[in-house]
């Protein structure tokens, strides 16, 4: 049982007992109908009597209501306690994501994870309802009847009684497990059916030109044959199954009323019991037949449930809890050293360090690690001699503004309230016209920004720094695709935001260096060698 099965049975404890009792409320009440049958027909003559008659239809008509409202009452908690599990699940898996490890997240594909997490949630409440609906029901009913019968006609028919619907279960079970490989031939089939339509179409024009049409509708009709083959063999196998199933049915009910017929000629029980026990097979048998149902249901959510675990289980969450970067209050040395580097980065407040170097130096990785945003397990890391625990969380002080940043779907507006707060709107909006951005703030942005330039990227990513209350900033390539204009503004920008706070700036840039008052520059290399100016 993996850790999802887990939670629900152990977190629903209350609803599923609460199902569980309604359901044998319900399931109580069909056996006193067959009660009730089996004392009218051992009363010979009783229905005769009006009072009787009236007692007779009282009782078939309260059992008649009661029996399935409790069953809608089943319903209504099964689809409460869905709606609760989902929104559970769905919190659980946002806070395992938000709280996870800075680096086990990002090796992941968020298209594949969301996927998966759908398909677990939906899965997840198919098993609640498929046990709610199905298997309680079932089982309950199942149990009930056996015990009816072993107290009011044969304990040996009630063993005999178990004894077939088991068998008669496993049966069930067995054929719908031969059926699923079938099945899954006419999904992978089908597939290959679209596919083969795709191919057909996009090769057609090179088709034509070499005059092999013919073999393209061949080729695709073979795909279709095939399908049809498939589908053709499960169609016979659901026949064969409803006539063995319908012919085993029978000849276990034979088994059964023949048993309780030989009692009654010995005088062992009365007529009536027939009539129960009757009554009883024909329910049964309906919800059992759909037991290899039930069976493929559960297979396949908790084989999506399992996928979900499995794709997650190296999603970290973060053992510790955010803590400031110890800064300190007028100068900074920050020493960061593993494999790829070993920097010392002297930071002063008021004043702009630039951090420059070739591609695959380090850059990017330090500025990471300097932020919180990479996992610093493998990094020593010091902060004026003194050296920092590994985090597995961004700093709460320190803001980190990527480069190639991602934005939210939506309007440029929705970006600026989401990322920095809507009270600095009017000063950031002042600002991105200096960058010359001109997209208005109602610009629908789609694709995470794609239908944006990456300087129009980079300038709103840079922007939605303004105003924030941190004691260091780092740019990540804030300048990659800016213009001469938009590199001006940015220098403006820089000596606004370096009065009162730590600013490192990564870049390659050289049109910003030298160009600022109050910097400094350090240059990496791939040998580790470190220059400052």
């Amino acid at each position: 049982m993996n850790y999802i099965e887990k939670y629900i049975l152990g977190n629903c404890r209350v609803m599923l007992l609460s199902i569980f009792l309604i359901s044998a409320s319900s399931s109580a009440l069909f056996v006193m109908f067959g009660l009730l049958i089996k004392s009218v027909v051992d009363s010979k003559g009783s229905l005769a009597d009006s009072t009787m008659l009236v007692i007779f239809s009282s009782c078939f008509l309260a059992i008649r209501f009661f029996m399935p409202l409790g069953y809608s009452l089943c319903e209504f908690l099964t689809q409460r306690l869905n709606i609760r599990l989902s929104y559970t699940l769905r919190a659980k898996i946002i806070d395992r994501i938000l709280t996870s490890q800075s680096d086990s997240f990002s090796k992941k594909k968020p298209g594949e994870i969301n996927k998966v997490s759908e398909s677990m949630i939906t899965s997840a409440t198919t098993l609640t309802r498929t046990i709610c609906t199905h298997i309680i029901p079932l089982l309950i009913q199942l149990v009930t009847i056996v015990v009816t019968i072993a107290v009011s006609v044969n304990y040996i028919i009630s063993i005999e009684f178990l004894v077939m619907m088991l068998a008669y279960l496993y049966f069930i079970i067995t054929m719908t497990q031969r059926r699923l490989p079938m099945m899954r031939a006419v999904a992978i089939t089908a597939k290959k059916v679209s596919g083969g339509m795709f191919d057909l179409m996009q090769l057609l024009p090179v088709d034509k030109s070499f005059h092999t049409t013919d073999k393209s509708r061949t080729r695709f009709m073979s795909f279709v044959n095939d399908n049809i083959s498939k589908q053709v063999a499960v169609r016979n196998e659901f026949f064969f199954f409803g006539i063995s199933s319908a012919l085993l049915s029978v000849v276990f009910c034979g088994i059964i009323l023949f048993s309780v017929y030989v009692l009654i000629q010995n005088g062992n029980i009365t007529s009536g019991s027939l009539v129960m026990v009757a009554t009883f097979l024909f329910q049964i048998f309906l919800p059992m037949n759909q037991a290899g149902f039930i069976f493929r249901q559960i297979k396949m959510a908790r084989a999506d449930i399992d996928l979900y675990c499995s794709e997650t289980k190296d999603i970290i969450p973060s053992t510790t809890r955010p803590s400031p970067l110890p800064l300190a209050q007028e100068k900074t040395d920050v020493r960061i050293r593993n494999g790829l580097f070993d920097t010392t980065i002297a930071l002063n407040k008021g004043e702009v360090t630039f951090l420059v170097g070739p591609n695959g130096s380090g850059k990017s990785t330090l500025g990471r690690v300097l932020s919180g945003n990479r996992n610093s397990s493998d990094t020593l890391f010091e902060i004026n001699g003194k050296v920092c625990d590994s985090t597995e969380l961004p700093y709460p002080n320190v803001l980190y503004v990527p480069q190639d940043i991602e934005l939210l779907p939506g309007t440029v507006e929705d970006n600026i309230s989401h990322f920095s707060d809507k009270t600095y709107l009017s000063a950031i909006t002042e600002w991105l016209k200096r960058f010359g951005f001109d997209k208005p703030l109602d610009h629908v942005i789609r694709g995470f920004g794609s239908n944006l330039s990456g300087g129009q990227k980079q300038k709103l990513g840079v922007m939605l720094s303004y105003g924030k209350p941190y004691s260091l900033i780092v740019f990540d390539e804030p300048t990659k695709g800016f213009d001469e204009s938009g590199v001006n503004a940015f220098r403006e920008y820089l000596s606004h935001e370096t009065r009162d706070k730590y600013v490192l700036v990564i870049t390659h840039d050289e049109r910003l260096l030298g160009s600022c008052a109050d910097t400094s520059i350090v240059r990496m290399n791939n040998s580790k060698e470190l220059a400052c100016e």
